[in-house]
């Protein structure tokens, strides 16, 4: 194979391999949550068990990502951020229990999501 053909199949293979968007359901891959200014994007998000989500702070303010209920954090212990999560940080954890688990914003509890583990 030609190192020209060889160079444009390791795109292509890049490039396909980073498709998959981040529709709310994942079957293991990065799962992102969007932490905004008043919302988490998306609210709800659906992962494969082990699969690790990766919290991104897009507000332009502090956050702190938290497992309900506030402010013990008790409903999956471990999750919880333990220190905000500033501006264009982000804070990643592993979901490896099946069921649904509500979380909030430590800083601000009414900003509500959900990750479903199955």
């Amino acid at each position: 194979m030609k190192k020209g053909s060889a160079a444009s199949l390791l795109v292509v293979g890049l490039l396909v391999a980073g498709c998959g968007g981040g529709g709310g359901s994942s079957s293991g891959g990065d799962d992102v949550v969007q932490m905004k200014v008043d919302s988490f994007e998306p609210s709800t998000l659906t992962v494969k068990s082990g699969a690790t989500v990766e919290f991104t702070n897009e507000s332009g303010e502090d956050k702190w990502p938290a497992s309900n209920v506030h402010p013990t954090h008790e409903l999956y212990p471990g999750f919880d951020a333990q220190k905000t999560v500033l501006d264009g940080d982000s804070y990643r954890f592993t979901f490896d229990r099946a069921g649904r688990w509500g979380y909030h914003d430590h800083l601000n509890p009414d900003i509500e999501g959900a990750i479903v583990v199955e």
